[in-house]
């Protein structure tokens, strides 16, 4: 089995896709945390904890949402 090396031109491209990959996960993140804030919102409202529950592990682990 011969060794094969990537080159540098498909690192390049390798590196601008994972860059795309994270830019379209950050904003995901961003625009995801205030739909969750208010579904944990009406959840306390509804006293459903299971949603609760839920909504807190998305913020808190998912989305690594911290209050300020």
């Amino acid at each position: 089995m011969s060794c094969r090396w990537i080159q540098p031109r498909h690192l390049t491209a390798m590196n601008n896709q994972m860059a795309h990959v994270d830019n379209i996960l950050n904003r995901w993140i961003k625009d995801s945390i205030p739909s969750w804030q208010k579904i944990l919102r009406e959840s306390i409202e509804t006293d459903d904890i299971k949603r609760k529950e839920y909504a807190e592990w998305m913020l808190k682990d998912v989305l690594k949402y911290r209050e300020e």
